[in-house]
């Protein structure tokens, strides 16, 4: 068998041909072929590193909700949107589409929203409790965190909690909204104007109960906030009705009680009196129709307010994962050890060449 003589590159004086070239990349080619078993050693090593990440990764299930803001019905110039925003301390004046969907962003993520959600009641794994709970117990907060006495949360707003109480509530909301790895994010695509909110729990119920009760918590507070000046408006000309309808009768009682007294009476006082009562009742009369007429309008501009939020997608069991493709994984990780090894094998050849050439 033909035994290999080591490749002595040329020296630095000599011109380099193409010959020499293609001799040096023989040479190093061969020297990576006899140590395949590095090579395939730490290929073998990277899968196994790949393997114990992906095992080791927690597994969360992704929960999401798209949906679009409606802002097509106007009022005086300005949407419902842009009145709810106002309302509540949010609106920057005369801004465009994109600043009022940055602000339905952060209302999401707000405490008000949160809180809200986190004090609903949901069913998970076939439990009806408040949403705070269900993360709780499937996290094993209390036990995590070494909660000395159990908390088990009952429905009431966070100014009656207790100060113990307070803090896990807002413990939890930091948890949601952690910068690192949040429950729940929210995100807006520009070219759509859709918005998707994203829950990422270990259990997919719970991501399920989670992204809806943020949705519904958030879309209940546009439509209180958006249908607030028409209630107030209805409840107003209700209160106006009943009061003219008092005065109405009133009048009808006392123009129909001097029609009685001047029957055969030829009295002028007694007519101008009669006069002066039906012009009363006719004015009253017009303005109750007036009222009665803005009254039904109204209410009926508040039945057919549309909906401020229209869900496109909603979330399908089974849910897609965070767990990252175990056979890909491992193969990155495979090729990118060969190449490592490959690389210290070539640095070491080199090195190897330059100290003989420099014997030599």
């Amino acid at each position: 068998m033909e035994e290999h003589k080591p490749y002595t590159p040329p020296s630095r004086d000599a011109e380099v041909t193409l010959a020499d070239i293609i001799r040096t990349v023989q040479g190093y080619l061969r020297y990576l072929a006899r140590g395949w078993y590095w090579m395939l050693g730490v290929a073998i090593l990277g899968m196994g590193i790949a393997f114990a990440i992906v095992k080791s990764h927690t597994i969360e299930h992704i929960a999401e909700i798209t949906f679009v803001a409606n802002q097509e019905s106007q009022r005086g110039g300005n949407s419902i949107l842009a009145s709810t925003l106002a309302s509540f301390g949010l609106s920057g004046g005369k801004e465009g589409e994109s600043g009022q969907y940055t602000k339905i962003l952060a209302l999401s993520q707000s405490r008000k929203i949160q809180f809200s959600a986190l004090l609903d009641t949901v069913e998970v794994d076939n439990q009806r409790d408040l949403m705070i709970n269900h993360i709780s117990r499937v996290y094993d907060l209390q036990k995590t965190w070494e909660v000395e006495e159990p908390i088990h949360f009952t429905f009431q707003s966070p100014d009656s909690m207790d100060l113990t109480n307070r803090q896990y509530l807002k413990r939890i909301y930091s948890m949601i909204n952690n910068d690192k790895q949040p429950m729940y994010s929210v995100s807006l695509d520009n070219a759509s104007q859709m918005i998707t909110m994203k829950a990422e729990t270990i259990h997919p119920e719970l991501s399920i109960a989670l992204v809806y009760a943020l949705y519904e918590n958030l879309s209940q507070f546009y439509v209180l906030q958006s249908t607030a000046k028409g209630i107030e408006t209805v409840s107003t000309l209700s209160e106006r009705k009943d009061s003219l309808e008092n005065v109405l009768q009133k009048q009808q009682a006392s123009l129909a009680s001097a029609i009685d007294r001047s029957r055969g009476m030829t009295y002028r006082s007694q007519q101008t009196n009669r006069l002066d009562l039906t012009v009363d009742l006719e004015i009253t009369r017009t303005m109750y129709m007036e009222v009665v007429k803005n009254l039904e309008m109204s209410r009926f501009n508040l039945e057919n307010i549309r909906p401020i939020f229209t869900i496109i997608d909603y979330p399908l069991q089974p849910l897609p994962t965070n767990r990252k493709s175990l056979i890909r994984l491992m193969v990155i990780f495979a090729i990118v050890g060969s190449v490592f090894a490959g690389m210290i094998l070539i640095l070491r050849k080199m090195y190897v060449d330059v100290m003989r050439e420099e014997k030599g």
